[in-house]
């Protein structure tokens, strides 16, 4: 294997585009990833089909999840992860361990204290958890999305790095003219099957009062991309589908949509607060730490939004919920802003490090 000058590492890997393309032309990367969505869904990942794209090598690792995980096995993995991690270093070579979280991140950053390698971790959310505390100890630098009353001497707030396909959308000018006449329904990278399913059972109520677009992801478990072709067939013009998209087709969707009907993942709760693009934000229930739950409520400081428990998700709530956040785009109110220029101040640290 030859030598690289930085290895990146976590689960989510949308804030590491716009560094990977920033100094990808200067700087040999590797990528460890996952390959495959999830444990039950043997399609390919977004991250891999994204990451492969711009030309950086990329390994797929395994490691155990901690949450909600129980018995002694976890830790053999984890174990077996470690040792595997330790190859994949020793034989890169790298400069610099650069995570961006999850519990993929946590075998890799021990590797590196092993090693003498430092590690710069970037937290997404709003608090650690399990593994992100462990990958914390691990790191010389802790890089911050969210504002905090308090710093560590470790902590920097540099906010999250932005793709440019999120910058060319340009912000939404909300007010008493902004009309909501597209919804772009999105479950995150691996898709929700329960979002889906809520979709396809009220897409005749739902074209009534919008143009749909609708992006399912493609697992390997269900046939929700295979269903929502279907639709778009019968209801043409009114809606279409995708199973994955980045790049310029999400830019072009981004700017065509006036609301967004979304899980409250790390990175597209601030890329909603940068556009200051409506939303309604179902976080998934079973997160540790209720982390999605927490970033929706917070997205309301920053954008119109509300938050619709997944529990709650039937057709009589979603309508209130559009209400509500309708009601929120008349206010026209002034929301607060987050950090613009991440991937700048992310970018001056790293080549601190690879000097």
């Amino acid at each position: 294997m030859a030598s690289y000058d930085l290895v990146i590492v976590g689960g989510h890997h949308s804030s590491a585009v716009p560094i990977i393309k920033n100094i990808k032309n200067t700087h040999k990367i590797l990528f460890v990833g996952h390959k495959y969505a999830s444990v039950l869904n043997k399609n390919i990942s977004s991250e891999y089909k994204e990451i492969t794209s711009l030309g950086i090598d990329y390994i797929y690792l395994k490691s155990p999840k901690f949450y909600n995980v129980k018995g002694f096995l976890k830790y053999l993995k984890l174990i077996k992860s470690i040792f595997r991690s330790l190859t994949i270093l020793i034989k890169s070579r790298p400069k610099l361990v650069l995570s961006f979280g999850g519990y993929l991140a946590v075998p890799v950053s021990i590797a590196a204290k092993i090693l003498f390698i430092p590690v710069i971790t970037h937290e997404q959310t709003l608090e650690k958890g399990l593994a992100n505390k462990v990958v914390s100890k691990m790191s010389s630098k802790i890089l911050l999305s969210w504002p905090t009353e308090r710093l560590s001497d470790k902590q920097v707030v540099v906010g999250l790095p932005l793709r440019d396909e999120i910058k060319k959308v340009g912000i939404k000018n909300l007010g008493n003219s902004y009309k909501v006449r597209t919804v772009f329904v999105q479950g995150g990278k691996q898709g929700s099957h329960k979002l889906n399913e809520f979709i396809f059972e009220n897409i005749e109520h739902l074209i009534k009062q919008f143009n749909v677009i609708h992006q399912t992801s493609n697992h390997s478990e269900y046939d929700d991309y295979e269903t929502a072709k279907k639709l778009s067939k019968k209801y043409v013009g009114k809606y279409k589908c995708f199973d994955f998209i980045f790049g310029d087709d999400y830019t072009k969707v981004l700017k065509n949509s006036d609301l967004l009907v979304s899980r409250s993942g790390a990175h597209i709760t601030y890329e909603i607060c940068y556009l200051k693009m409506p939303s309604i934000l179902i976080p998934i229930p079973w997160v540790s730490g209720n982390e999605q739950y927490k970033l929706a409520v917070n997205a309301a400081k920053y954008t119109p939004s509300v938050v619709l428990q997944e529990k709650d998700l039937n057709i009589s709530n979603f309508d209130n919920s559009l209400s509500k956040v309708k009601s929120k785009i008349r206010e026209n109110k002034r929301y607060k802003q987050v950090i613009e220029n991440s991937d700048e101040k992310v970018v001056e640290l790293i080549l601190s490090y690879l000097k």
